[in-house]
């Protein structure tokens, strides 16, 4: 039978705090008790309070729960009020109520076989009854004062409906002494792994990493928020108990250097332990050349990934159908809903430096797309990333006196064309390379893109908003090739002249909200929206048409951003659960991109964007029509031309 069963959690009250010198708290022992009474509900993570003296639920921490070959999902029974502030979310409860649905669970609770529970949940994760399989993500983001959510991993086995949940992993907390630190990477020196998917048992009455399955020997903690480290804060590294027989090795990356710190001494990590290192980055020496030995470096004949590993992972293992918004997949690739992979790989070509040849000029070239890199004489390398996949590149690296420094050839692969304009132009992205429903076209590169926020130091009311663009990011714009800029956000914080500078398209409409609302007769508070987004939809076609190419955003580039792209891949017709896998990948975008302060719920395809999606499905689509054919039909409606359809779908398509 199935049994709708509410689950009772209690928090471990443990010493998780950094342990000092040789002292360490072991919190592994203290449990967190889950007693399961009955019903049915959504996420979970444990996070550290009381200067990291306890561990504590918190809303949105789901827990995954086995029995008899069945799994589910169990949600934290945690009510915000419709007046909530920011702190509401952030609270964290000894005490929790979980709620949902398992099979076979016997009426009354009385087990037969082992009741299991895992702490974070991820639908990837399985039991054989022994034992659970799951994934501790080898890139994380920093959180002051504790890890990051979704990271710890937690798990429990019991015969009854009594769970209590023991501490898997451990790891290293530190402070910096340095303001301009960006990222941090952790590595075993003798290979030993420090997160991955692993095989968890219970031995002795504790939970035991009994094998690694695919183990990765370093793990990468970025900075929040897209910044950077603050001083003075503690910062976590979640890892695989384990010792490491060579020590460790830490890299850290700021805006333009590279220092490396590293321990040769034996270093054992246990679970529910975290190490500190009060100033980890103290006298570490930071260079230029030593990005260069730490980023992977591209050869002649090379073939390198275009796309983020991780949103490649994403985009090569996950399929939605149309029109079912019922489960998403997106929490199976951490860190996301905050993260970091919305960066494209970052490589290096090197060459032997001759300072007396003078200033060096790297070219790299794409077909009809080149791009020039002015170096200082007695360069030896130059960073290359934003790169297009799937494509052919030559590059030339030449000298003020004539001689060649290094030439040659690469290719890339990928599924995604992610951009970085400095210092903050977050959540970028192409929309080419993505197949039409039928197979037979693709959508073409350097078109049309989107994004978060394009702007320079905005003036408000008795505020300003920070620059999101260099003059060297816009430089990077430029080259791109864009030359229209689509802003939709509202008057409150809309510019009023595009940051690319005089001679460029731009276009404000002043959209107040997404989604379906931008689609509906009734729009947002009684004012109709389709004006304003038939100004968008008609601006990006005429922008095509005068080969312009477009990039638009709003603030995040999530949600009006979202919805311009789900009809502008919709129009040219993009299987609709495509556009829903392409929505999502906002999510791996850091906070103030991906996900804003005090928000509820994880923008997934299960929630806004399935209202737009299923507004034009029941609104605009009849019989067996398609969702590019109900797109059309919503052009047609709002007064888009038939012949601007064909002849963008002509211009955008190959």
């Amino acid at each position: 039978m199935k049994t709708r069963v509410i689950l009772i959690a209690l928090a471990l009250l443990a010493t998780a705090a950094c342990s000092k010198d040789a002292v360490k708290v072991d919190i592994s022992q203290q449990a967190v008790t889950i007693t399961a009474y009955q019903e049915g509900s959504d996420l979970t993570k444990t996070g550290l309070v009381d200067g990291g003296t306890q561990v504590g639920w918190q809303y949105g921490d789901n827990i995954k729960v086995f029995y008899d070959g069945n799994a589910a999902e169990f949600t934290p029974l945690i009510t915000i009020r419709s007046d909530y502030k920011v702190e509401d979310i952030a609270k964290l409860y000894p005490v929790v109520n979980f709620s949902g649905r398992l099979d076979n669970i016997p009426a009354g609770g009385g087990l037969t076989k082992q009741l299991w529970g895992l702490y974070p949940y991820r639908s990837d994760a399985t039991s054989d009854g022994n034992s659970v399989t799951t994934t501790l993500p080898d890139d994380q983001v920093g959180m002051p004062g504790s890890f990051f959510k979704r990271t710890q991993i937690t798990l429990a086995c019991a015969n009854s409906i009594v769970l209590p949940f023991y501490n898997v992993t451990g790891g290293i907390c530190f402070k910096v002494t340095r303001s301009d630190i960006k990222s941090i990477i952790l590595e075993s020196n003798n290979g030993e792994p420090l997160a991955g998917t692993v095989k968890l048992a219970f031995e002795g009455g504790v939970p035991k990493v009994k094998s690694v399955i695919d183990g990765s020997s370093s793990v990468k903690l970025t900075a929040p928020r897209a910044a950077t480290f603050k001083t003075g804060q503690w910062y976590y590294i979640v890892t695989l108990p384990g010792t490491l027989s060579g020590g460790f090795k830490v890299t850290f990356r700021t805006a333009d250097k590279t220092g490396v710190a590293n321990v040769s001494s034996p270093v054992t990590i246990n679970r529910g332990v975290f190490g500190s290192i009060e100033s980890i980055d103290q006298n570490v020496t930071f260079t230029r050349e030593a990005t260069a030995e730490v980023l992977p470096e591209i050869h002649d004949g090379d073939v390198v990934l275009a796309t983020n590993p991780l949103v490649e992972k994403f985009l090569e293992e996950v399929s939605y159908p149309e029109r079912d918004y019922t489960y998403s997949l997106l929490l199976n690739y951490p860190p996301v809903a905050p993260g970091q992979a919305d960066l494209p790989p970052v490589y290096v070509i090197k060459w032997q430096s001759n300072p007396a040849a003078g200033a060096v000029t790297a070219t790299l070239v794409d077909g009809d797309w080149s791009k020039d890199v002015n170096l200082e004489a007695g360069a030896s390398f130059f960073e290359v990333t934003n790169l297009r996949p799937n494509a052919s590149y030559k590059y030339i690296v030449s000298a003020a006196n004539d001689e060649v420094l290094a030439s040659g050839s690469f290719s890339t692969t990928g599924h995604l064309h992610q951009l970085y304009f400095k210092e903050k132009v977050r959540n970028c992205r192409d929309l080419g390379g993505w197949k039409t429903k039928d197979g037979t076209k693709t959508v073409k590169y350097r078109k049309v893109y989107r994004g978060g926020r394009l702007q320079w130091a905005v003036p408000h009311d008795g505020w300003t908003e920070e620059a999101t663009l260099t003059q060297e990011g816009l430089a990077d714009v430029l080259n791109e090739g864009i030359k229209a800029q689509l802003e939709l956000r509202n008057s409150n914080d809309a510019i009023s002249e595009t940051a690319l500078g005089s001679g460029y398209e731009f276009c404000a409409p002043l959209i107040p909200e997404g989604y379906s609302y931008m689609l509906r007769p009734d729009g947002y508070k009684g004012e109709d929206l389709r004006p304003k987004t038939k100004q968008c939809i008609q601006f990006i076609i005429d922008c095509i048409k005068e080969d312009k190419p477009v990039y638009f955003h709003c603030s995040l580039g999530r949600d009006r951003t979202g919805t311009i792209a789900m009809l502008v891949l919709g129009i040219l017709g993009v299987d609709e659960g495509d556009i829903s896998k392409e929505y999502e990948l906002t999510q791996f975008s850091p906070h103030y991109w991906g996900v804003s302060d005090g928000e509820k719920t994880i923008m997934t395809r299960m929630a806004d964007y399935r209202s737009a999606a299923k507004y034009i499905w029941d609104n605009h689509t009849t019989g067996n029509e398609t969702f590019a054919q109900g797109v059309e039909n919503f052009f047609l409606s709002i007064g888009i031309s038939q012949s601007d359809i064909d002849e963008f779908r002509n211009l955008m398509l190959e």
